[in-house]
């Protein structure tokens, strides 16, 4: 090409990748390097912010972003979630004089949030995700339930032993089971509840947090809720606690059968939220409920460290914690 507008450039800039080297883009589209037009028009679209200069002869195309009209929306309305709560017994986490009804109170969830459930293994994440799912099947247009370990015997026990509700449609059950391993956003469905129980990331878990934030971009109108795995050892989810910046509300679960409020953004005007409360729990009929849910505090003999003088704490019977 013997002759070149900034016009042409910016026309052939929009097919190139987001990154890319200027001697490249010349060879490709056989521009005479001594064209002086060639180099002025890349520094033109760099004065106009269509294009980054990263390095030496290195380019990124800037992502045009429209300003939000956030003012033509509609008025925030937050969705009337059933958090899991004891069947048997209706005990429930988050209780206070205010908030009878616990999390279903003081716990404010808007259309586009993303909830966290990261914990150990066998205290209580596919029993919340499960119990979570049958509790709010009203409230959206579908739910998807992506498993990462289905063991169809199993997965059918426990769903016979959830009656409290009906999430029967005629002959088959009113949402989605997809076994998914990885690539789950490509699997998220916009104005559902989507339930990935749990993400798997086998190798760099500092992309725990971008996975989550990924998905959360893709909801218009649905929400997400996200299991974490958690070492026992460990005081934070995989993935450190980056995972906890971006969701609306992060759960931690733990033994010995112990729910930590970590986040919550918003509670509904009136009250507040749970923030930092911990709770104990049991779980029943075959790790298909909660019972017994109680909020619980230090042991102030022992101070958490489950021994006194050596010894079992026999004031919180080794637990580190009593009720509240």
């Amino acid at each position: 090409m013997s002759n070149i507008t900034e016009e042409q450039i910016e026309k052939l800039v929009r097919n190139e990748e987001d990154e890319f080297s200027i001697e490249t883009f010349r060879i490709k589209y056989s521009i005479n390097p001594e064209i002086p037009a060639f180099y002025t028009g890349f520094n033109r679209l760099v004065e106009k912010g269509i294009l980054k200069r990263l390095r030496r002869g290195w380019y990124r195309k800037v992502k045009r972003i429209e300003p939000i009209t956030w003012w033509d929306g509609g008025d925030a309305v937050g969705i009337g979630i059933v958090w899991p709560y004891g069947i048997e017994d209706d005990s429930r986490f988050g209780v206070t004089d205010k908030a009878l009804m616990g999390f279903d109170d003081n716990i404010e969830v808007f259309p586009n949030d993303t909830i966290v459930v990261a914990g150990s293994s066998n205290w209580g994440k596919t029993t919340f995700a499960l119990n979570f799912l049958v509790n709010n099947l009203h409230l959206f247009k579908g739910v998807r339930l992506m498993v990462n370990e289905y063991k169809p015997e199993r997965f059918k026990d426990r769903m016979k032993r959830i009656d409290w509700v009906d999430y029967w449609n005629a002959d088959k059950p009113k949402f989605e089971l997809l076994p998914v391993t990885e690539n789950h956003i490509d699997h998220i469905v916009p104005d559902y509840l989507n339930i990935i129980d749990w993400l798997h990331i086998s190798d760099e878990l500092w992309k725990v947090a971008k996975h989550i934030e990924d998905m959360q971009m893709l909801l218009r109108g649905g929400i997400n809720l996200v299991v974490l795995q958690k070492s026992k050892d460990k005081a934070n989810a995989i993935g450190g606690d980056w995972p906890e910046f971006f969701p609306a509300v992060f759960f931690l679960l733990d033994a010995p059968g112990v729910l930590t409020v970590r986040k919550v953004k918003s509670a509904p005007s009136g009250q507040v939220t749970p923030q930092d409360k911990r709770y104990a729990y049991d779980i029943i009929e075959r790790g298909s409920r909660f019972h017994s849910i109680r909020e619980i505090k230090v042991c102030n003999q022992c101070w958490g460290n489950k021994k006194f003088k050596g010894n079992e704490c026999d004031k919180c019977v080794g637990k580190g914690f009593v009720d509240k």
